[in-house]
């Protein structure tokens, strides 16, 4: 009960921190944008193709789902699930399409010592004393009964396979994300 409990507050708590997104820190900070050759002043970086892959998934990455600016509604506004608001439209495309998605596991949801849900962040420093990240850096992740069991596999760099949601996301009528992932597969990437 208490790993419930835990869950819920440290989701609230990425929820609520997300009103203050700071893309431009994790700009700096994530190795993959220091690679790349800074783009002519006024020209956006091209994002990588989203393309599918020969096992069926659509190959997804965070520089495709965190590539605009969002805000988590006000906590006092009532729950909207679904709503696509300020979500472009070559983001909203992936609904319901099996993706594969890199990133790191946050443990949410706990059962035994097997996870159930966690948040799939874009990087290992959006957590506990990192970068809190945007709305759009992150996916809660359910992994579904035939996954088989999945350990917590903290700080190493995964591939999340399945179903991709798009649109606000409610715990409890609390806002968790805009992304939801209907997790089939967890392999090490």
């Amino acid at each position: 009960m208490k790993t419930a409990l835990f869950a819920r507050v440290l989701t609230l708590l990425l929820a609520l921190a997300c009103a203050s997104a700071r893309a431009s820190a994790l700009a700096a900070s994530e190795p993959s944008a220091a690679a790349n050759k800074t783009p002519p002043a006024g020209q956006a970086a091209p994002l990588p193709a989203i393309e599918q892959g020969p096992d069926g998934f659509w190959r997804v990455d965070f520089q495709n789902l965190a590539s605009f600016p969002y805000s988590a509604p006000p906590p006092d506004k009532a729950p909207t699930p679904g709503k696509k608001r300020d979500i472009p439209a070559k983001v909203q495309g992936l609904e319901g399409k099996r993706v594969r998605i890199s990133g790191y596991m946050l443990p949410v949801q706990m059962e035994g010592s097997f996870v159930k849900e966690f948040l799939l962040l874009r990087s290992p420093m959006m957590c506990c004393y990192g970068i809190v990240p945007a709305c759009n850096e992150w996916v809660l992740v359910k992994m579904n009964a035939k996954a088989g069991r999945v350990p917590p596999l903290m700080d190493v760099p995964l591939n999340f396979y399945g179903p991709l949601h798009v649109g606000e996301v409610y715990e409890d009528k609390m806002f968790a994300g805009i992304y939801q992932l209907d997790g089939e597969k967890v392999s090490v990437n």
